[in-house]
């Protein structure tokens, strides 16, 4: 997985949100399921 400023999308088509605000991005273009965390 990857993080920081540089983890660019690459084709993000789905977006997903859990209860405690976690944001879950399907990237198609790097076969992954990104996690965006939120800022505590």
């Amino acid at each position: 997985m990857k993080s920081g400023e540089n983890a660019a999308l690459n084709q993000p088509a789905r977006v997903a949100v859990d209860a405690i605000g976690n944001v879950y991005v399907a990237d198609l273009g790097n076969n992954e399921i990104r996690l965006i965390a939120p800022v505590p």
